[in-house]
């Protein structure tokens, strides 16, 4: 039999050919062609072919993994970069070879190839497909075609092998990085932003599988960092989440970040970690002292004062212990006074407490007492302050009070006698004082006046002086009458005093009041009745003058004009004002009319008041005049008739009837 001759490769069974290519490429991502735990791949058996870890030509890629969004290179200062390379799988043993032969064909027929069943969701070839006279493509990197090299020769599996054994497949690697900012943080310690750099420093895409920090645990999804998206060849993914750091002044705290990529082609795994740490640093520490005198000034020859010292523990973080307060007037206070130490203050914090002691000199000195604190922080720091406080004596000046009151504080008006007190006080510790003067406004010198004032007088220190005097306090409605007292003394220096006092005298306003009497003449009158004079007397009962505004009378209605309204009644006097009308009536019918007067005083107040009086009409007796004629006078005998005639004439103030005639 003659050698086999390389034939072309049909269209047909290329598709065969890469299917199986790409079977084997995804169920032995790295088959024979890698070094795995330090043991040399194998050569694969005679007859058989070597598939190496690329995809196929001309067949679509698996489907894409999502991409990490890319970011530069971490910035300088981050954390050391990491790189990690993940070994693919072990080898196929030569005993189980991938399910794909090469078979030889006689020379006048093509290549055979038997594939195993297509991959779900790959397509199997089309059995219509014919040899195609041109060259096959490159199926694997590296190899131009599967044969023996020499045209016309049938293929040699040696030579395809040893071809195959010089490409490498991809293996997972990547480079991580972490760094904190800021990289110190004043004690206790606090947040910071941690920024991480991850570098996909393999041949192929690679998914980000895990991304964790050993004390937050998983950060997906912590701060922008997220997991499951993909890393191109050479690509960089960065995030950035916020970590606490804490610990004691000098330390630092140290965390560690993890990162795994597996590779999208390969589906090798590698993994890296990255430490990040933040330096923790001395806040300086502080006290504050403040010294409180009480009272500040002392009157000569001086006396007790209170002191309160304060201590403040101005330390931002720590915490500080008081050992020592010590005064240089009054010495150890721990021992000697009410505070109590040692004192443990926490920052923010403070102590307080309080002694006294006695503080003498003479006027226009100004004693100062000094304290000192002394403490240590708990970082075992030494610390120390100081406050002073001033106290000054004074000279003892005398001094007085005056006093001064009215009886009574408010009057009617127009006023009325108030009387007025006067008391003059020796406040003055040491001197005494002698009363020159008193003198009132508007009164003037009070001891001419009504009472038993008088000048000069001597008033010890602590004693006092009291008189009395009266006056006519006067005003209108709503005034206060302010009254003012001065008393002028010597102390026995020859030091002028001087003070005053008030008292206020308020005159009430007093609503007017008015009398107003009504009388008719006269009071009785003969029916049928007739004109009546009345007269209205209006008295003024006021403390003032006031204006009658109105007169009317409930039956002859407004009397203004008739009686001369308006007109002022003087405080104590009266007016009168007649009018004439006519009552009529019946015998026996009285009759009344009310008459009312208005009034008002100088602060618009309105007052009134009403009288009436009573008309009686009195019945008259009937009278009648009757008058006979008889015609004629005279008839002769023995008689005859003749004409009587009778007038009755009513003379009565009223009808009346003929009741017999």
């Amino acid at each position: 039999m003659s050698s086999p001759v390389a034939r072309p490769i049909s269209g047909r069974l290329l598709a065969l050919l890469q299917v199986a290519i790409l079977v084997a490429a995804m169920v032995v991502p790295a088959m024979v062609l890698a070094q795995d735990d330090g043991r040399p791949a194998e050569s694969p058996a005679p007859g058989r072919s070597a598939i190496a870890d690329a995809a196929p030509t001309g067949l679509p890629a698996p489907a894409a993994t999502p991409r990490l969004t890319a970011e530069p290179d971490p910035e300088p200062g981050a954390g050391p970069a990491v790189d990690a390379t993940r070994e693919p799988s072990p080898p196929v043993e030569p005993d189980d070879p991938p399910d794909v032969s090469i078979a030889p064909t006689p020379t006048d027929a093509p290549a055979a190839i038997s594939p195993s069943p297509a991959p779900s969701g790959i397509p199997a070839p089309s059995p219509q497909l014919e040899a195609s006279p041109s060259p096959v493509p490159s199926l694997v990197p590296g190899i131009d075609a599967i044969s023996s090299g020499d045209p016309g020769s049938s293929p040699t599996p040696a030579a395809a092998a040893s071809r195959l054994r010089d490409i490498t497949p991809a293996v997972a690697s990547l480079s991580l990085s972490a760094a904190a900012d800021p990289g110190s943080l004043p004690e206790p310690g606090g947040m910071a932003t941690v920024s991480v750099s991850i570098t996909n420093t393999s041949a192929n895409a690679a998914t980000l599988t895990l991304l964790e920090d050993d004390v937050q645990g998983d950060l997906d999804g912590v701060g922008d960092c997220t997991t499951g998206g993909g890393i191109d060849a050479g690509g960089v993914y960065g995030c950035t989440y916020q970590a606490a750091f804490a610990g004691p002044v000098g330390s630092t705290d140290v965390r560690s970040v993890t990162a795994q990529l597996t590779d999208d082609v390969d589906a090798t795994i590698a993994t890296a970690s990255s430490p990040v740490g933040v330096s923790i640093t001395d806040v300086p520490s502080s006290i504050v002292l403040t010294k409180v005198a009480s009272p500040t000034e002392l009157d000569e020859p001086g006396g007790n004062v209170t002191f309160t010292v304060t201590v403040i523990n101005d330390s931002a973080v720590d915490t500080v212990e008081l050992t020592e307060l010590t005064d240089d007037v009054y010495g150890d206070l721990a021992s000697q006074r009410d505070c109590a130490l040692p004192q443990t203050i926490p920052a923010g914090g403070s102590y307080a407490c309080s002694f006294s002691g006695p503080v003498s000199g003479v006027p226009g000195d100004v004693l100062t007492d000094t304290v000192t604190a002394t403490a240590t922080d708990d970082d075992g720091n030494p610390l120390s302050g100081s406050a002073s406080a001033d106290v000054t004596i004074l000279d003892t000046p005398s001094s007085m009070v005056v006093t001064k009151t009215a009886s009574p504080i408010r009057l009617d008006e127009p006023g009325g006698p108030v009387t007025f007190s006067i008391t003059l006080e020796n406040t003055s510790v040491v001197d005494s004082i002698t009363i020159d003067s008193l003198t009132d406004v508007p009164f003037g010198d009070i001891t001419s006046l009504a009472g038993d004032c008088a000048v000069p007088q001597v008033v010890a220190a602590g004693a006092s002086y009291s008189c009395s005097f009266s006056v006519d306090v006067v005003g209108d409605a709503g005034d206060v009458l302010t009254d003012t007292v001065t008393a002028a003394a010597t102390d026995d220096d020859g030091n002028p005093l001087s003070e005053s006092d008030v008292a206020s005298v308020a005159i009430d306003d007093v609503l007017p009041t008015i009398e107003v009497t009504k009388s008719a003449s006269p009071s009785q009158i003969a029916e049928p009745g007739g004109d009546i004079t009345f007269t209205v007397a209006v008295a003024n009962t006021s403390p003032e003058p006031i204006t009658v505004t109105s007169i009317r009378d409930d039956v002859y209605g407004d009397l203004g004009a008739a009686c001369g309204v308006p007109f002022v009644i003087a405080v104590g006097g009266s007016a009168t004002c007649d009018f004439v009308r006519a009552v009529l009536g019946d015998a026996g019918n009285d009759r009344t009319n009310v008459i009312t007067v208005i009034a008002q005083d100088d602060e618009g107040n309105v007052t009134s008041e009403r009288d009436e009086a009573t008309v009686s009409i009195t019945d008259v007796l009937p009278t009648i005049a009757l008058q006979k004629t008889i015609t004629p006078t005279e008839l002769p005998e023995p008689g005859g008739t003749a004409q009587v005639r009778v007038a009755v004439t009513n003379t009565s103030v009223e009808n009346v009837v003929v009741t017999q005639l």
